[in-house]
């Protein structure tokens, strides 16, 4: 907290101490004070020191409040951003964010589209539910000699999401006019992730079937032959 903003709190507290002080030290002189200046002296002098004395106590209170309640809305102002989600063929794509910005068109510019962009979004989910799947498959079964499946499944993922990235590009320069148009663009999208799709539910199939025929006992030779003929198989539009 700056010191420019506790001034009022500073003055106000001391002169209440300071108050209380010479209120203090005339009790304790009570005696010799009323025999100088009499005993209405002394109440009229008490009562006025413990009044001026309460009353700069109840400022140095709301000066003090003032205070912090001015500095804790720019501890709150400043929170750490979120990064934004980025369209830039420089970084990785992610799923979550991209079907973030679908559903914000859905219900926004292009709400229009919105059974089409819904289906795109479940086909970005359906990608999510087979890395998940196949991430447990390897480890329930802790078969670290195929752990690099996982980044065939990466790579199909990326795929997805440049066919994503795509649509929501297309979403940003075509006109309300062009709805048609978007429409013939986000379903031909569907179709081709929905066919790459069907290739990765048949390669995490394929895995399973891996897994369980080849036991502890693998290969390697015979384990990369098999890696390569699946990524092949994937390739397509990925």
């Amino acid at each position: 907290m700056k010191r420019g903003k506790m001034i009022g709190p500073i003055i106000t507290g001391l002169a209440a101490l300071a108050t209380a002080v010479v209120l203090l030290a005339v009790s304790l002189n009570k005696d010799n004070f009323v025999i100088y200046n009499g005993i209405s002296a002394y109440r009229t002098v008490c009562t006025v020191m413990a009044a001026v004395t309460g009353g700069l106590a109840v400022l140095f209170l709301i000066f003090l409040l003032v205070a912090l309640k001015k500095e804790r809305p720019k501890e709150a102002a400043s929170p750490v951003k979120e990064k934004a989600p980025t369209l830039s063929v420089k970084e990785k794509l992610e799923n979550e964010s991209l079907r973030k910005m679908l559903a914000a068109e859905a219900n926004g510019r292009w709400a229009e589209l919105s059974p089409e962009i819904s289906d795109t979004i479940e086909q970005m989910k359906k990608m999510d539910s087979y890395q998940e799947k196949l991430h447990s498959l390897l480890l329930n079964n802790d078969v670290k000699a195929l752990s690099d499946t996982e980044e065939i499944l990466e790579q199909a993922e990326q795929g997805l999401c440049q066919s994503v990235r795509r649509i929501l590009n297309y979403m940003s320069v075509y006109d309300e006019k062009d709805v048609e148009a978007l429409r013939a663009t986000v379903q031909t999208t569907n179709r081709n992730i929905r066919a790459q799709l069907d290739q990765v539910r048949d390669f995490v199939v394929a895995v399973t079937d891996f897994v369980n025929q080849q036991g502890a006992d693998v290969d390697p030779d015979m384990l990369n032959t098999y890696k390569t003929v699946i990524l092949d198989s994937l390739k397509g539009d990925l």
